[in-house]
């Protein structure tokens, strides 16, 4: 029998009878929880393995790598500090600058780290340490000696240096004094040089777990660092001054002779304020209530754990924390006992246990009998070190099983957990801090995530299991692939677990009542064209027999994939195809596909083949040509009709090609070029005096389809949109100032788009349910003043309207938005029948407006109601985009092949990288 005073991990039965040993399973149902004496006594992990302890020695090899591993998270801080501390009205521009030298100085401590180990009595060997040691003071002092002196008055070296090498009794001076070290010692000093140097920082200290568990005090308040959640804590009581504020309340003060300030260690992990004095808190904002069971023996037993459950329950605990259990198990068999016990079972549903899982470094073989029909929520938490691998001080789950009469229906491992829990700094309950090791640091961590977890989403505080399930499902996976027996689910992922555990599975709530499913990323079509940076989707998670909601950008739920085809290949091929299409004539009825069509009627009637415009999608069965006929007539009268180039047969200038009516690509009219693609009908009427009115309609039904993708995880995302639809009528009035070749035009174009904006569709049906309507007015200016230059100038202004009643919803103000564009063309540039483009202008630009989204969100954060919520989204947040491009074209071989190039840059007016492509294309006819 090891006794409670003796034991480094403190875990002792005070008696061993068989009687005692009978006795277990009918006392814990005794009435109101009553233990005879001599059942079996539980003592905390209290001295947790103290640093100085000789055992450490066979680890501590695994602290040297530790320092580089701290330096870049050093680094890291200043990050995400600055939120924080600007936050507080604590920005300091010094703390800023701590990264950076960790970042120098880290290196140099693994150099000195490693000498030190290997040093032998040679004057080479001791003499190369000596250098060691005062780069390192030299590096420290020329970042900290500044702090130092204005704290201590010192110098830095008798402020701060000298009381360090002396409290381990070195002299840099004297190699004598470097011998006799162990690697505890070693690790000791560094970590008293670290720790030593962040007191001056004025800020809380940095530490490695941070970075093992992938936590930082940002995430912690941006969850809500714990408000509203009260962690119950079974342990020696708070006694330092510093912890105390934090402490909201202690039932029992017990026996503390001994804790060595356990109590105020485990609860600075906890809640300990991030106050920029010492260690930091993951849930400093929660509310923590103690409970001493402990008594002069430094033992406890069953009934006193029972009452203190019940106690802490009173208390609105919903995560309790042990650091206490019996010898030579990691989860004995007795805490299913307590969990039968009549105080205790009634609050199951709403607590998580979080267990310590001992020291003594065994592996657990003997299987629980497990009540599955109460099934208490608990994780049992392991210790690693700074590198991530098991300490070897740590219980490990083992292959012990929870048996369901006789069965094993579940693994120990699959309820086990790991985090940091060697040399982990602490308050030292006497007014400043410590470094300890054991698993009782371990498994504070876990419940101050669990606390965040229950802050950020307060109706899991009613879902124990759901909010154990998050921890586990969420850890990052350590040692053998999958669970195992030595780390179980593996590493702690504090960002992780306030992450979507499954990105695929979270969907939208409709107002309608369906689940919608969402896009995992923001389409760049949407952010570039809304600019709508602020507006938010809330989507949901199901976890369990309950959820959790999470916002992800308005613009991912929105893309142009039906609308819009165009990429950097297809803008290439487009203008490779306009320049070609100029040598033969600058007329779209040019080319091998076209003729001339006899008729009785003496009207000149003409029909062209010819390649669908770039991007355009095509349904199966259907060939990829564009197919127009004109007829033109006497007295002026000429009409148009085909299939797939609307916007160009509409629009009066010859000089803009299918590009140019594209929003992403061109600025002729974007707005006619929506309902660009399908079918159209036109006329155009000379009124005489050089006026001539032209008008049509042109429509648009697309839909992105299998062959269009490249990727298998593309084609379920796209397969949630629905055909677009839309259809535009166009009215244009032109005056021909006569053998100018000069002419000026006005035109006005009515879109209206059935299940969407701006070719924009959402994956919510309830998203432009009732569709949009556009008005835009565009003004032209061509002049040709011989065959061999052309310009063509036009300018569009648009406004959008919605109607009311959907999801997503224009304002009242509608949305403004505009495009211009100036096209160049030369004819014989180089030779008789080249042809060279040159265009300048701006895509389509929302330049203001709001849309009123309507979405399905949490209400109340308490419960988790839902209830319909409307946002206002400010849209024209995006910088103008710009864009020149300019292409060539000639004839090869007498007509017999063909060279073309194309060079574009796309700008923006905020200075962003600007993008350029390059093509070339050559051709032969056979």
């Amino acid at each position: 029998m090891t006794s409670a005073a003796g034991a480094v991990c403190a875990l002792a039965l005070s008696a061993g009878s068989a009687a005692a040993q009978t006795a277990q399973g009918n006392v814990l149902q005794a009435h109101q929880g009553r233990i005879s004496p001599f059942y079996g006594r539980l003592s905390p992990f209290a001295g947790d393995v103290n640093p100085l302890w000789g055992r450490l020695s066979p680890f501590a090899g695994d602290v040297d790598p530790f320092w580089g591993r701290m330096s870049p998270f050093s680094g890291d801080i200043t990050q995400f500090w600055g939120a924080l501390s600007s936050s507080q009205g604590r920005i300091s521009p010094f703390y800023g600058n701590v990264g950076s030298f960790w970042t120098d100085v880290g290196p140099a401590m693994d150099n000195l780290s490693a000498t030190w180990r290997t040093v032998d009595t040679s004057p080479a060997a001791a003499s190369a340490l000596g250098v060691q040691f005062q780069d390192l003071i030299t590096r420290s002092e020329t970042f900290w000696g500044a702090a130092v002196q204005a704290q201590t008055g010192q110098s830095f070296r008798d402020g701060f240096a000298a009381g360090v090498f002396a409290r381990y009794g070195i002299d840099p001076t004297d190699p004598s004094t470097f011998e006799g070290f162990s690697d505890v010692d070693r690790a000791r000093f560094l970590f008293a040089w670290y720790d030593g140097l962040m007191e001056f920082s004025g800020r809380d200290h940095v530490d490695h777990w941070m970075a093992t568990t992938n936590w930082n005090p940002a995430l912690s308040q941006n969850a809500g660092g714990g408000q509203g959640v009260t962690i119950g804590m079974f342990d020696f009581s708070v006694t330092g001054a510093e912890m105390s504020d934090d402490v909201s309340a202690w039932l029992r003060g017990g026996y503390n002779n001994g804790g060595q300030g356990h109590g105020d260690a485990v609860a600075s992990l906890l809640v300990a304020d991030h106050d920029g004095r010492g260690a930091m808190g993951i849930a400093p904002n929660a509310a923590l209530v103690g409970y001493n069971p402990f008594d002069a023996s430094g033992t406890t037993n069953w009934g006193d754990i029972a009452d203190g459950v019940a106690r802490l329950k009173q208390s609105g605990a919903s995560v309790v924390n042990f650091s206490l259990g019996l010898p030579g198990s990691t989860f004995a068999p007795d805490w299913m006992g307590l969990y039968s016990h009549g105080s205790v079972k009634g609050v199951l549903g709403s607590t998580v246990f979080v267990h310590a899982a001992g020291n003594e470094g065994v592996a657990q073989t003997q299987n629980i009998n497990w009540n599955f029909n109460l099934d208490p929520t608990f994780i049992v938490v392991g210790s690693v070190g700074p590198t991530g691998v098991i300490s070897p001080f740590s219980n490990t789950p083992g292959t012990a099983c929870l048996m369901n009469n006789g069965v094993c229906q579940e693994r120990l491992m699959d309820r086990f957990i790991v985090a940091p829990g060697e040399w982990i700094l602490t308050s030292d309950g006497q007014g400043g801090l410590t470094r300890q090791s054991g698993t009782s640091f371990s498994a504070p961590m876990v419940s101050g995530a669990i606390a965040l977890l229950q802050s950020h989403w307060p109706w899991l505080r009613d879902h124990a299991g759901e909010s154990a399930d998050i921890i586990l499902m969420t850890a990052t996976d350590l040692g053998a692939p999958g669970v195992d027996p030595v780390y179980g689910r593996g590493m702690l992922n504090i960002a992780a677990s306030q992450a979507p555990i499954n990105m695929a599975s979270l969907y939208q709530r409709s107002a309608s009542g369906q689940r919608v499913n969402v896009n995992l990323a923001a389409d760049g079509d949407a952010v570039a064209l809304l600019g709508a940076q602020d507006g938010f989707v809330t989507v949901y998670e199901d976890i369990g027999a309950t959820y959790r909601d999470f916002r992800i950008p308005l613009t991912a739920n929105l893309s142009s994939v039906n609308s819009s085809g165009v990429n950097a290949g297809s803008v290439l091929t487009a203008s490779l195809a306009g320049a070609s299409a100029k040598i033969k004539k600058r007329n779209r009825f040019a080319s091998e596909f076209a003729g001339e069509v006899a008729n009785p009627f003496g009207w000149d009637v003409r029909m062209s083949l010819s390649p669908l415009p770039a991007g355009e999608f095509v349904r199966d069965g259907q060939l990829p040509y564009a197919f127009d006929m004109m007829l033109a007539g006497e007295g002026g009268f000429t009409l148009f009709a085909g299939r797939g180039y609307g916007a160009v047969a509409l629009s009066g200038h010859d000089s803009f090609e299918a590009s140019s009516f594209t929003a992403g690509t061109g600025g002729a009219n974007p707005i006619l070029g929506f309902a660009s693609g399908g079918g159209y009908v036109a006329a155009d009427v000379a009124l005489g005096a050089g006026f001539s009115l032209s008008g049509g309609v042109t429509e648009r039904r697309s839909q992105a389809y299998e062959a269009d993708f490249f990727t298998g995880e593309e084609r379920p995302v796209f397969e949630r949109f629905a055909p677009y639809r839309s259809a535009a009528a166009h009215a244009l009035l032109r005056k021909s100032m006569g053998e100018s070749g000069f002419s000026v035009s006005a035109a006005y174009t009515y879109l209206r788009e059935t299940n969407g904006l701006l070719g924009l569709q959402s994956v919510n049906p309830d998203d432009f349910a009732a569709g949009t309507q556009t008005d835009a007015a565009t003004f032209g200016l061509d002049w040709t003043p011989s065959e061999r230059f052309g310009v063509a100038l036009s300018a569009t202004f648009g406004r959008i309207r919605g109607s009311a009643g959907q999801s997503l919803a224009i304002s009242d103000e509608g949305v403004d938005v505009s495009a211009f564009e100036a096209a160049f063309d030369f004819n014989g540039v180089f030779g008789a029948n080249d042809h060279a483009r040159l265009r300048i202008g701006q895509p389509l630009h929302v330049d203001g407006g709001s849309l009123n989204v309507t979405s399905i969100d949490v209400v109340d954060r308490d419960t988790g109601a839902f209830g319909a919520v409307t946002q206002r989204v400010e849209l024209g947040g995006s910088a103008r985009q710009y864009f020149i491009e300019g292409a060539y074209a000639a004839p090869l071989f007498e007509g017999q092949g063909e060279i073309a190039a194309i060079a574009r840059l796309d700008t923006s007016s905020a200075g962003a990288d600007a993008q350029q492509m390059l093509g070339a294309r050559f051709s032969l006819n056979f």
